[in-house]
């Protein structure tokens, strides 16, 4: 997670295609929201 936001932090993604852009923010929304439910889930 930290090294795919430190890249578009620091612009190693410029000039990639927009598609491209919405999978990563894609995939970092679905390691993010598991995580999150992983951690949820040891609550109960």
């Amino acid at each position: 997670i930290f090294s795919t936001l430190w890249g578009l932090t620091l612009h190693e993604w410029r000039g990639a295609s927009p598609k491209t852009y919405r999978v990563v923010y894609a995939g970092l929304g679905l390691i993010i929201f598991s995580t999150v439910l992983i951690g949820m889930g040891s609550q109960f």
